[in-house]
């Protein structure tokens, strides 16, 4: 009877240690420590467990926290949803830092992860810093981003994503990718130019050297 009763306590004892809390979210139990953990990590388990948002909106678990990391609010996510843009392509995007506009616009354009718009901006030769201001913008500690500054940046990532679009739709209706890859390597500041890129490529498609090609349009000489 002894042991058995010492068998029970034994048993009990890991149960009342470390202030052991679990909370039902998404059908999974989560379980966690308050003494074992960080209080940041805490944080971000409680709040995505607690705040009624997030648990009526049933989002994942993992896009909670990271929303929550990277400071963004539940109706960023809710947008998001609203336009149609999956949690597994918000999860992808966010965790590569780019702004929810930016999300849907890219996603719109049947650009699905930002792999695949990388993998455009090299097959086009577009600047690798093309949609650099199209994400998150990073603060220091204690300091505020410049709103009108970060509508400014969005809304020029924004354009030079619909310009990659339209060079996007050129190649797919026959224009070769290594002609629109030449020429914006060589005028990486006039990629933007969208008719006059376009008249280039024909005048190269019908055999016109890219130096002669350009010369109607661009004042300067190829960078390569």
């Amino acid at each position: 009877m002894r042991s058995s009763s010492f068998l029970f306590s034994a048993l009990l004892l890991p149960l009342s240690l470390g202030g052991c809390n679990s909370y039902f979210a998404n059908g999974l139990t989560k379980t966690y420590f308050t003494s074992k953990v960080s209080d940041n990590v805490f944080k971000y388990n409680s709040a995505c467990v607690r705040d009624e948002n997030w648990r009526i909106a049933n989002a994942p678990y993992s896009t909670c926290r990271m929303f929550l990391k990277k400071g963004l609010p539940f109706s960023q996510y809710q947008t998001l949803r609203l336009e149609e843009v999956s949690d597994k392509q918000i999860s992808v995007w966010v965790q590569a830092d780019y702004q929810p506009d930016f999300i849907v616009k890219a996603v719109h354009s049947e650009i699905e992860t930002p792999i695949e718009l990388d993998n455009w901006v090299e097959t086009l030769g577009v600047p690798t810093n093309a949609f650099e201001k199209g994400k998150i913008p990073t603060t220091k500690q204690g300091e505020v981003p410049d709103e009108d500054e970060v509508k400014q940046n969005l809304q020029e990532a924004l354009t030079n994503l619909e310009a990659l679009v339209t060079l996007r739709g050129a190649v797919r209706k026959g224009v070769p990718a290594e002609i629109m890859n030449r020429i914006n390597e060589a005028y990486p500041k006039e990629w933007t130019h969208l008719e006059e890129t376009l008249q280039i490529a024909d005048k190269m498609h019908h055999g016109v050297s890219l130096k002669v090609a350009a010369t109607e349009f661009f004042d300067e000489p190829p960078a390569i």
